[in-house]
């Protein structure tokens, strides 16, 4: 199977709220971000809990939730409890 066009790829992320930097790599936050939610997404694909049909909504909730939870932790949002 190829990959899509790299516009395309861009784009996807982008929908997730990924941006790139200008020499066109993640910033180190949006790479954690992105793969604690690939992460989450495999375990409920797994567990029967996610299908085709609503993986690109789950995992747009699921990329915002733990991009969000990481920023908060990173400007010490977080109380450490």
């Amino acid at each position: 199977m190829s990959r899509p066009p790299l516009i395309l790829r861009i784009a996807f992320f982008q929908s997730a709220g990924v941006y790139f930097s200008k020499r066109g790599s993640m910033k180190r936050e949006e790479e954690l971000a992105l793969k604690a939610a690939k992460e989450i997404v495999v375990k409920f694909i797994e567990t029967g809990r996610l299908s085709v049909s609503n993986f690109d909504g789950t995992f747009k909730q699921i990329h915002r939730t733990v991009r969000e939870s990481l920023m908060e932790a990173l400007s010490g949002g977080e109380t450490g409890h």
